[in-house]
């Protein structure tokens, strides 16, 4: 199919869909340039432009959070304060899941400490004689031994302390 000259001459491109619409600032109420136009811009010029996003700033921080609802204004921040001051709330800064790490390894070393006092005990009653009351006699331990006795108690009294430090802790309830 061939075209002719003279009909190609006579058919003009069709106008683009927003051909005869004016585009107003939605600040100022101004025409928008054409270049500011085809970028999508909704404002006449960078002064509105700056106007516009101080103005969408101003409303967020106005607003109330929409995970919290905290207050988010200065006056009810005020209320807010005073509301949890009254109630004898604190307010909690920081993870609420601070202390998990230390609640388990106070845990964990209870656990610990548990198992090696009765390693002690056991080593104790297989390499002591028994005494009037039936209790592994430490006295009558041999040399050797005895060494590993110290040891293994110098271990249970710095565990022992790591722990009672750990209690101390205020993370750790």
């Amino acid at each position: 199919m061939e075209i002719e000259v003279n009909e190609l001459a006579t058919t003009a491109p069709e106008p683009p869909p927003t051909a005869g619409m004016t585009l107003a600032c939605i600040v100022c109420k101004q025409d928008i340039p054409d270049g500011r136009a085809r970028r999508r811009s909704e404002t006449c010029s960078l002064e509105c432009n700056n106007a516009l996003r101080r103005f969408r700033r101003e409303v967020l921080m106005t607003g109330k959070c929409p995970h919290c609802l905290h207050p988010a204004t200065a006056e009810e921040r005020e209320r807010f304060r005073k509301w949890r001051i009254s109630e004898g709330r604190k307010a909690q800064r920081g993870n609420p899941h601070t202390g998990a790490k230390e609640k388990r390894l106070a845990i964990a070393m209870g656990d610990a400490l548990q198992v090696l006092k009765e390693r002690r005990e056991e080593f104790a009653q297989a390499h002591s004689q028994l005494n009037m009351d039936g209790n592994p006699d430490t006295a009558t331990v041999d040399a050797n031994y005895s060494k590993d006795l110290a040891k293994m108690d110098a271990r249970i009294a710095r565990l022992s302390s790591a722990i009672s430090g750990l209690e101390g802790n205020p993370l750790v309830v």
